[in-house]
């Protein structure tokens, strides 16, 4: 376990204090950035020595150290923790037949999550870029 308010690398893997994910916003030079935390704020910050800055860019998605902001690695949209908290592992067994009482929201939902992945063709001919879920 590591010391508490210490960042310890051991065989590549960071321990210590928790991290959060943050946005980065502008590269300052290779060793400092400004970004954009999960409350909003916007903070220079350094960039760790071991972060492939090659992946650094403005609008990416970073993961900060919680207590010392620092920029400790970047996160692909494969591993972006917004994204795969959206993702559905398994298919629900439950189906519109076993919701009672709720027609006209079931019916909402067919029209406007299914029918634009099953019919993209009737949002293009009306000229409307069909919705993504």
């Amino acid at each position: 376990m590591a010391p508490e308010g210490k960042l310890v690398i051991t065989q590549g893997v960071i321990k210590g204090t928790p991290m959060e994910v943050g946005s980065l916003e502008e590269l300052v030079d290779d060793q400092h950035a400004i970004v954009k935390g999960t409350h909003g704020q916007e903070c220079y910050v350094p960039i760790m020595s071991f972060v492939d800055k090659d992946l650094l860019s403005p609008n990416c998605t970073v993961l900060l150290h919680q207590k010392y902001h620092a920029v400790i690695g970047v996160l692909t949209d494969d591993i972006d923790p917004t994204v795969s908290g959206m993702t559905l592992d398994k298919a629900p067994n439950e189906t519109y037949g076993d919701i009672g009482g709720l027609e006209s929201q079931i019916q909402e939902i067919k029209e406007s999550v299914e029918l634009p992945m099953t019919h993209p063709e009737l949002y293009e001919d009306m000229g409307i870029k069909p919705p993504k879920g």
